[in-house]
């Protein structure tokens, strides 16, 4: 089921619509006291340094990005108040896969 219904694919498959919505959705998960969450994980992430760093900083997150296929990543974002980066070690599932087929 969709969480928009009557929306058109067109408008669905806007960057702007869609991160908007993202924003949102973090907003809504605020405690009581205005702390966002600690950890927050994204997937298919575009737009990095024009869009998702400025805001995500805004809201108090470090992040680190793994990009896939050179279009997309996945980010890893923490509480700059809370944690401090000690190492990062991007992982592609698709080499550790090819690994392990025979």
């Amino acid at each position: 089921m969709s969480h928009y219904p009557k929306k058109s694919l067109a408008i669905l498959q806007n960057f702007d619509f869609r991160f908007q919505r993202i924003l949102m959705e973090l907003d809504q998960h605020k405690s009581k006291e205005g702390a966002y969450p600690d950890l927050i994980c994204f997937q298919e992430v575009d737009h990095f340094e024009d869009a998702y760093k400025p805001q995500l900083s805004q809201r108090g997150f470090e992040v680190v990005t793994n990009w896939r296929r050179n279009q997309d990543a996945v980010l890893v974002g923490w509480q700059s108040s809370k944690f401090k980066l000690v190492s990062v070690r991007n992982v592609n599932y698709n080499d550790v896969a090819a690994k392990f087929k025979g």
